[in-house]
């Protein structure tokens, strides 16, 4: 009988608002159209990994493409002319996301990434770009090249564990930055709610994964009849985040005051003159200090695995890098953020990293207004969706997409050409208004690890039993930050390396 019920109320939500954006109103893109009052539904909507299925139907359908899914209309754009547009050009119209009612469910749309523009939005934005800032930043480049060197000496104790080792490290880190906060070991109840809490949050990010983020009206249904399963997730979820959130503030205040406590990001605003007396500021300050290392985790996580992965499948690459290290900075010492401009190679690296596999994907925004881009309409109900993957394979900005080359990125070839190539880091730290503020922080981070990690290891594929290479499956996971599903690897302390580890 409920699923009658759901069935009918569901059919009238989509008529109503297939009503509402019927073409006699906008003229909107082309797009696969599925049932008439329904839309993409089922099959006919592409599940795992959707980017690269969008990127197949702009070759059909073109660079900006609409369609929708019971009701709800999607226009999806994969030209990095028209994100520029409308999210850079447009940035105001274009700088809140759209609703997801499960994140406000666990009240996840407490922290920045799921804020809408608005006072508290502003505030926060400027209170981050005051605290990471890459002035700010570099105060603490002494503390990301200790954590780096710890992960360096874990994995050369045990090579098998790399992939746990990089996530305890990520979030060890970031904890010590943001909080002054030592970890001790794998099993901190911080850092285990901070790493829960980044998982929940990279989910309810995803469009369309709960069925109430598809269908609203669902949020006021009970928990216990059939379908209301995401009420007690949400329940979970948000008790995990106010677990991390409360234990973040008692980390603070036991710091507060003390002459001997480490200097940190939330340090200024610990010595605000309002923390004490203002409930809004302690909220403010508990809430940013949980997006910096909640938002940190998975998304420089899924960098450095996308780094390993590639070094196992383009040796020439590896050693391209790793002589440019032992070229300029030698091999009597670690190679550390200082040298960035001295390495151009390892930064073109970095950058085709960013190109190879993006770690978001999908961006997605929500109009404040309507909005006429070319001849297309783009309604204030539509969601929009960024496809950066499609971008990283368009032959006109990147020729040869599918080949991994950090040469590309070289200011000029071979011949003196200048070369005429975007720059990824346009797409991977968002756009606009929401670019991402933790930008410097994970820019530092990630090339400290990957360079220090290229002078003191070879990376390679396992062998098989025969003595040939096994080449891990390029394969990533289907999130908000997509990240390689697990694979092995090889790793081996190069020559005269064990000098790096005795100080």
């Amino acid at each position: 009988m409920l699923s009658w019920i759901l069935a009918i109320v569901t059919a009238f939500v989509a008529l109503a608002v297939v009503l509402r954006d019927k073409p006699q109103q906008y003229n909107l893109p082309p797009g696969p159209q599925g049932l008439s009052f329904f839309g993409l539904i089922g099959s006919m909507l592409p599940t795992d990994r959707p980017w690269i299925a969008f990127t197949q139907w702009a070759k059909s359908y073109g660079d900006i493409i609409s369609f929708h899914i019971m009701g709800r209309r999607i226009i999806l754009i994969s030209s990095a002319e028209a994100i520029n547009e409308l999210f850079n050009k447009n940035s105001l119209n274009f700088v809140n996301k759209p609703p997801r009612i499960m994140a406000s469910l666990c009240d996840f749309t407490e922290t920045l990434p799921f804020m809408d523009n608005g006072p508290q939005f502003r505030k926060c934005r400027k209170q981050f770009h005051h605290e990471l800032n890459s002035a700010a930043i570099a105060k603490h480049t002494a503390v990301i090249e200790s954590e780096v060197q710890s992960l360096l000496q874990n994995i050369a104790r045990q090579p098998s564990k790399f992939e746990d080792d990089l996530y305890f490290a990520i979030g060890k880190t970031l904890l010590r930055l943001t909080l002054g906060y030592n970890v001790s070991d794998k099993n901190d109840r911080l850092l285990t709610y901070a790493e829960s809490v980044s998982t929940n949050a990279a989910i309810a990010m995803m469009p369309g994964v709960f069925l109430v983020d598809r269908m609203p009206f669902l949020r006021h249904m009970p928990s216990w009849l059939p379908g209301g399963g995401f009420k007690k997730v949400a329940a979970q979820w948000r008790q995990e985040l106010y677990e991390l959130v409360d234990k973040t503030f008692k980390s603070l205040e036991q710091q507060k005051g003390l002459d001997d406590a480490q200097e940190h990001l939330m340090a200024s605003m610990l010595r605000s003159g309002d923390f004490d007396d203002d409930p809004d500021a302690q909220r403010n300050i508990k809430f940013s200090a949980v997006t910096i290392y909640a938002a940190g985790i998975l998304t420089i996580q899924s960098f450095l695995l996308s780094f390993c992965l590639a070094m196992t499948h383009f040796p020439l690459v590896q050693r391209e890098a790793q002589a440019e290290i032992d070229s300029i900075v030698g091999r009597k010492r670690l190679p550390t953020l200082a040298d960035k401009e001295n390495l151009p190679y390892v930064q073109c690296l970095m950058k085709e990293l960013m190109r190879w596999n993006p770690v978001v994907p999908l961006l997605s925004r929500k109009p404040s207004e309507d909005f006429k881009y070319g001849q297309y309409d783009i309604p204030s109900s539509a969601t929009i969706i960024a496809n950066a993957w499609a971008i990283t394979r368009d032959p006109e900005l990147f020729p040869d997409p599918d080949k991994f080359e950090p040469k590309r990125f070289m200011p000029c070839d071979s011949g003196g050409k200048k070369h005429e190539i975007p720059d990824p880091t346009f797409w991977t730290f968002g756009f606009g208004r929401r670019v991402c503020p933790g930008q410097d922080l994970a820019e530092s981070f990630t090339f400290v690890a990957v360079v220090q990690l290229l002078a003191t290891f070879d990376i390679r594929p396992v062998m098989d039993e025969e003595g040939r290479p096994k080449l891990p499956k390029i394969i990533y996971t289907t999130e908000a930050a997509s990240r390689p599903m697990s694979f092995d690897c090889d790793i081996r302390l190069r020559p005269d390396a064990n000098g790096f580890f005795t100080a």
